[in-house]
């Protein structure tokens, strides 16, 4: 036991004696969900998909719609609230991610067949690339594509034009259905949809929202789940509507709430940052959408600023569970997180001086290292969703599917 963890055990025993208990079941029924959803996505996509097009707002992440951020190349000490004032030295940089989690990495060429960029906004069962072509101007319409990682073939699934829209989109994909948005000139947040195999766009709903001053780090998150979409605004508030089409309504009990990953919803703390630390604020009150049940936090040690998403919670250099338990010592400095906050990226330094970013998970312990491109001893600016980043490989993409990390 090092000095760290030490310290961090006489903390924890001194928290436990203080906090509340959290129901023993909580943490297992969250696991339990979180792989019945990802099968589900598998069968749904399988069955059949529609396309959902989302006309509005800003912001960064694979369900936050808006231009997907650019990360710098990560610095000794990332500009973070996680950040520890001295980067912990690790022993060695982790093993490639290739090597740890081989289903999570892909290559795709970044130029379409009409010569324009390909802009990767999901995967999807580990198969299949969807995007867009990358431009500036959306008046002449946008091209859906996908890009079968198997055949290795591009294939456009269908072309939006849109009125009155004045943002480059991007795309998500949930539950068997990609997701595009784009900022109306009203203001409104428009939903649309098409089928996977084709065919014409139609709207589903929409929903005004009133933007902050900076609306590149916040906007728009959204979720498509039981047949419904999910929207939720920058200032809180979930709301739903059926696919089949039909008003956006305000989830009861929801006001002041920020979208996780479906089903669960938290309440930042005050202070605690929209945009920086992921594409989710984090919280520790989090909140069952389905019943409004909720599942506060609990046992963490007093005196560390702790980040709370559906399962984890990261501080001070460790990542605990949201009961308190299963205490990981972050290897690195925790830099972003994903997934709802349940997959993180660090920037590794080792003893002999070299330094990588890499990918670590918390619920095996297990972390893989971002390799750079070919000849270089930098990465090119990476590109991040919340369940998806990115950066270019020669003349390709590489994809790391933040979904795959398990």
């Amino acid at each position: 036991m090092n000095d760290l963890e030490k310290a961090l055990a006489g903390t924890f025993a001194r928290a436990a004696a203080q906090a509340p208990t959290a129901s023993p079941d909580f943490i297992r029924s969250v696991t339990a969900r979180q792989a019945r959803r990802r099968r589900a996505h598998v069968a749904m996509l399988a069955a059949a998909a529609a396309v959902i097009v989302v006309v509005a707002g800003t912001v960064v992440g694979t369900r936050v719609f808006g231009p997907t951020e650019r990360l710098a190349a990560p610095a000794a000490t990332p500009t973070s609230s996680l950040a520890a004032r001295t980067p912990p030295v690790v022993d060695k940089i982790a093993p490639t991610i290739r090597g740890i989690w081989p289903g999570a990495v892909h290559t795709v060429p970044r130029t379409l067949p009409n010569g324009k960029e390909f802009n990767p906004d999901a995967v999807v069962d580990g198969r299949v690339v969807v995007g867009m072509a990358r431009q500036k101007m959306v008046t002449d319409g946008v091209d859906i594509w996908s890009y079968t990682l198997t055949t290795r073939r591009f294939a456009r699934i269908a072309r939006f034009t849109p009125s009155g829209v004045g943002s480059v989109p991007t795309a998500l994909v949930g539950d068997g259905v990609v997701v595009v948005r784009w900022t109306s000139r009203s203001g409104a947040e428009e939903v649309w949809s098409v089928p996977i195999t084709g065919g014409e766009p139609r709207k589903v709903t929409s929903l005004a929202v009133t933007r902050p001053g900076d609306t590149f780090s916040r906007g728009l998150t959204a979720e498509v789940a039981d047949g419904k979409v999910l929207l939720n605004p920058w200032q809180g508030g979930v709301y739903q509507a059926p696919l089949s089409g039909g008003e956006a309504r305000l989830i009861p009990g929801t006001r002041g709430y920020h979208l996780l990953r479906w089903p669960w919803a938290v309440r930042p703390e005050a202070g605690s940052e929209l945009a920086g630390w992921s594409a989710r604020p984090p919280g520790r009150r989090l909140l069952d959408l389905r019943d409004g049940s909720r599942h506060d936090a609990a046992n963490l040690p007093r005196g560390l600023e702790w980040k709370c998403g559906v399962t984890w919670c990261i501080g001070g250099g460790t990542a605990l569970r949201r009961d308190g338990t299963g205490a990981r010592v972050v290897p690195g400095v925790a830099y972003r997180a994903y997934y709802g906050g349940d997959v993180f990226s660090v920037s590794q330094t080792a003893k002999d001086g070299k330094r990588a970013m890499a990918i670590f998970d918390p619920a095996t312990g297990r972390t893989g290292s971002l390799p750079y491109p070919p000849g270089q001893k930098r990465y090119p600016t990476m590109y991040s969703q919340d369940d998806l980043m990115y950066y270019k490989w020669g003349k390709q993409w590489l994809i790391v599917d933040l979904t795959a990390i398990r």
